[in-house]
């Protein structure tokens, strides 16, 4: 179910009815199943010889982690699954707290977003199953401390039976030194500290841009053959009252075969890269205007970015079969010339025949068959069965090469955090990263290795709490393998443990002190108590440049971030001598949801939600894209100084963004930009106060890489006109901020970048 929903292949509203089928019945059947476990157990070894799960003493262990993998499945749109143990779905039967949102501005863009605001469902849970999930889940528990218990008497038994093994003659078991950090660098440490020098850059203010990314060229125009593909050139408020007009042409058998005018209404709502493109059909041989009174044929198309990028002939139709396949040719041309596709995919639909009977158009089909086409899957829809036809893209000269994806908005941001460095190069001092969102994840993830690695709890008691620790710990482990554990647990009195007395000042609000420094420390405490960031990998190692090799290795963060230097990181990292590191990143390909050419280097993107900010002068408009979750936020900057420089973007931003209040009225229509690269190399700087951050006993730098690429996307030749706006557009001059807000980052009230 997973792979079809991914794949685009079952619809949306099936998916959720098999997925909250199955849930139910795995619940159902996994409380016997663990129910049963406990019968035959306690029936003994005459229980234990009927065979089955009941054979494998790890199989409830298994239970307790085995449907973790579905929050990070494509089903987990439909439901809120639990990133932690929940073998019963619990947590998917839980309705979402109502809690207020931390962004004035959050409302307004839930009601904003293409889709409404989303809503898990939630799954149906009877209150008679309640105290027998219950009692599951401690059986489940019990079974992982027995196991435990198991392993480390085990491994102690191995320990010790190790002990008395005598070592062969000649050999000495003398562990091999441990290469000092200097060991595993080149000969001549200024071979090493070149090296980190070219990655240097001078302060922000001095920095030269670099050259963006040369853009892919035009593909040639291919041959239609006996057609020509005309584009329809209609507003989109009267393009109804023109299908309909050239439907009325179109022979019965094959206009009861194609998609009907719902569900092409239904995919207007789109007007960026991913929307339709309408084409008439027309003989090559003819001079006469196309319309819809005129026109031989009609194919509506569009791109689809699923797991596979394919485009969807939606509709496709001709006014006799006698040209059917050479307009199909024609079509399959265009759309392998100049989509970013590996295939095309065109749905028949059963239509009634004279006898009541339903049945595909044989003749279409075999002249789609005759082309390559073939059966893909079925489908339904409104009780109508349907048979989705692929043809995939041939290798040259059958087909054109595929031509590059140009999306619409592409950011790359890349954050490496060395801790404990021994090298004695200097670097430029800076109090924080420009991003302080990855900042913020990096300290984070800092804090969560140093907890794990942190000495057991009990190690910090004295003589008199560790007896006192060691006897409750065992009272619980028995009372929970004999039964007893909810009425110890209500016998349980609190104690606590004289902490170290090492306090650091750290800053806790968005002021005082430095602003980013501050902001960055605040985002990361509240990430402790939350989910991770939505789009941003990070993690912290103590071999922190092959985990800078590795995570470079990402072909889209290498095509986005070529010629920045990050080849040469991870050589960087290790001759710095680091303690251990962290590696925040994130690539983000974004389409705008409605987009307007104006020539080759602007466009217009309409207006969403517009908000203003008592401490900013000019309002603030966010720019919906192809993501619901994700908004472009355009903040105009003319007149306004940036106090505390470059540094400061971020943190000013937020700010800013925090104070808005939506406008009830928009002044304007939509923004107007231009295309936009802004590149930055790599760049490593040391943090001034590191104390600021929440890391006071090491040094602490961090190397920084960027790329954003801002455009109207790909030229879409058959795009509806748009209806006309009421207001005037906002023609966007420099200096400007550009942000990314993602709607799953309210509870930290913070742009994802800026």
């Amino acid at each position: 179910l997973d792979e079809a929903n991914s794949q685009g292949k079952v619809d949306v509203g099936e998916v959720r009815r098999e997925l909250v089928d199955a849930l139910l019945h795995c619940r159902a059947l996994s409380l016997e199943v663990v129910e049963a476990f406990e019968t035959l157990r306690g029936a003994g070894d005459r229980g234990m010889g009927m065979g089955g799960p009941m054979t494998d003493p790890q199989y409830l262990v298994r239970m307790k982690d085995d449907t973790r993998w579905l929050v990070e499945s494509s089903l987990a749109e439909f439901l809120n699954f639990s990133t932690k143990t929940d073998p019963f779905f619990v947590v998917p039967s839980s309705k979402e707290p109502t809690s207020a949102p931390s962004n004035p501005m959050t409302p307004t863009l839930q009601a904003k977003r293409q889709s409404g605001n989303r809503r898990w469902a939630v799954l149906p849970l009877q209150a008679s199953l309640l105290r027998r999930i219950r009692k599951a889940e401690l059986q489940i528990m019990k079974e992982s401390v027995q196991a435990r218990l198991q392993e480390a008497a085990s491994f102690e038994g191995r320990a010790e039976s190790q002990k008395v093994v005598e070592e062969p003659k000649g050999f000495s078991h003398k562990p091999s030194p441990v290469p000092t950090p200097a060991a595993s660098l080149p000969a001549s440490p200024k071979v090493a500290d070149a090296k980190a020098e070219t990655l240097r850059l001078p302060p922000p203010e001095v920095i030269t841009s670099i050259a963006p990314r040369p853009k892919p060229k035009s593909p040639a125009e291919p041959e239609f053959g006996a057609f020509k593909l005309i584009p329809l050139n209609v507003e989109k408020s009267l393009v109804q009252g023109v299908f309909e007009e050239y439907i009325s042409r179109v022979p019965r058998r094959i206009a009861s075969g194609t998609e009907k005018w719902k569900a092409i209404n239904g995919a207007l709502a789109d007007e960026g890269p991913l929307g339709l493109e309408w084409f008439w059909l027309q003989r090559a041989d003819s001079t006469a205007s196309c319309g819809a009174g005129t026109a031989d044929g009609l194919a509506i198309f569009r791109v689809k970015k699923l797991t596979v990028h394919f485009g969807q002939l939606l509709h496709f139709s001709v006014v006799s079969m006698d040209g059917l396949k050479e307009a199909l040719e024609a079509v399959k041309a265009l759309m392998f010339a100049y989509l970013p596709i590996r295939s095309i995919r065109l749905t028949l639909w059963y239509a009634e025949e004279e006898d009541g009977s339903y049945n595909l158009n044989k003749d279409v089909e075999a002249v789609m068959k005759s082309l390559y086409f073939r059966w893909f899957q079925l489908t339904n829809s409104a009780g109508i069965r349907g048979q989705v036809m692929q043809r995939p893209r041939g290798e040259p000269p059958d087909d054109p090469a595929q031509p590059s994806d140009v999306p619409c908005i592409e950011l790359c941001l890349g954050q490496v955090w060395i801790r404990g460095s021994s090298s004695s190069s200097s670097y430029r001092q800076v109090s924080c990263a420009r991003n302080l969102a990855m900042a913020a994840s990096a300290l984070r993830s800092f804090w969560g290795k140093d907890d794990a690695e942190a000495p057991a709890p009990e190690s910090l008691l004295d003589a008199e709490a560790v007896a006192a620790w060691a006897v409750a710990k065992e009272g619980i482990i028995q009372g929970l393998l004999n039964g007893h554990l909810e009425q110890i647990l209500t016998t349980l009195k609190s104690a606590r443990f004289q902490a170290s007395t090492e306090s650091v000042d750290k800053p806790m609000g968005f002021s005082g002190g430095n602003k980013s420094a501050s902001l960055a420390y605040s985002l990361a405490k509240s990430l402790q108590a939350s989910a991770p960031l939505p789009e941003i990998l990070c993690q912290a190692v103590a071999d922190g440049a092959e985990l800078v090799r590795r995570g470079c290795s990402q072909e889209a963060l290498q095509q986005a971030c070529a010629g920045l230097g990050i080849e040469e990181l991870p050589a960087t990292i290790a001759a710095m001598g680091a303690k251990d590191a962290s590696f925040a990143r994130f690539v983000v390909t974004l389409e705008w949801q409605a987009v307007a050419y104006i020539d080759e280097s602007s466009f217009e993107v309409p207006i969403s939600v517009a908000g203003s900010c008592a401490s900013h002068p000019h309002p603030v408009f966010y720019l919906a894209t192809s993501e619901d979750d994700i908004f472009v936020v355009v903040i105009p900057w003319q007149g306004v100084a940036l106090a505390d420089g470059e540094e400061a973007v971020f943190a000013s931003c937020t700010e800013i963004l925090r104070g808005m209040q939506p406008m009830e009225q928009v002044p304007y229509s939509g923004v107007q930009l231009t295309n936009l690269d802004v590149r930055r190399a790599v760049n490593t700087s040391e943090i001034a106060d590191t104390a600021a951050l929440g890391v006071p006993s090491d040094r602490l730098h961090v190397a920084e890489f960027s790329s954003l690429s801002v455009s109207g996307g790909r030229i879409m030749p058959g795009q509806l006109k748009s209806n006309k706006n009421e207001g005037k557009p906002y023609a966007l001059q420099r200096p400007f901020a550009m942000c990314l807000w993602h709607a799953d980052m309210d509870e930290i009230n913070a742009p994802l970048s800026a």
